[in-house]
């Protein structure tokens, strides 16, 4: 069986990569809990992402793959009448 959603801890291991993390996109700035987010995903070797922020998401460069796959996908917009 295929799991759909993964939950996964966080210790004091993480924080030095999530400070980085924080650090480097302070300019958006990366709150706490998407670097939290990047951290495990790239801990975990999680290349898919659900999330409704796509504007940062898009821009975060983990370590494991060059882009994150952002869930839901991107639709093209539609033309109005």
């Amino acid at each position: 069986m295929r799991r759909a959603i993964q939950v996964a801890a966080l210790d004091v291991s993480d924080m030095p990569r999530v400070r980085d993390l924080m650090k480097k996109y302070e300019d958006r700035p990366m709150d706490f809990t998407d670097a939290c987010l990047v951290r495990v995903a790239e801990r975990e070797n999680i290349r898919t992402i659900f999330t409704v922020d796509r504007g940062d998401f898009s821009l975060y460069a983990p370590t494991h793959v060059r882009r994150f796959t952002l869930v839901p996908a991107k639709r093209p917009r539609r033309e109005l009448p």
